[in-house]
């Protein structure tokens, strides 16, 4: 299985991928599964904050499945999720609303 990359570079405003690039591409993975019965991973990069990851897996559990929830079908990748995680678990007392 090789993840599908929806982005064709950084968005201009936020400098992730855009949530509407990922739709349209989440939909065409969807279709190709009905289609094809194959199941092809996504990988969503430039992620950079807890927010935003929940944002994806809502997206993509909405438009894909559940299914796609998964390890194995969807990778977020940005090292500014990592540290925005860390903050975030690692902050003493702190309330972070995602």
């Amino acid at each position: 299985m090789t993840p599908t990359d929806p982005s064709d570079g950084p968005h201009p405003q936020t400098g992730g991928t855009p949530f509407e690039c990922g739709l349209v591409l989440l939909r065409a993975v969807r279709d190709y599964r009905a289609l094809s019965g194959f199941l092809v991973g996504i990988k969503v990069p430039d992620c950079r904050t807890a927010h935003d990851a929940l944002l994806w897996l809502m997206l993509v559990r909405d438009v894909a499945g559940a299914e796609w929830t998964s390890h194995s079908l969807l990778r977020l990748s940005g090292e500014d999720l990592l540290h925005d995680l860390q903050r975030a678990l690692l902050s003493p007392g702190s309330e972070r609303r995602w």
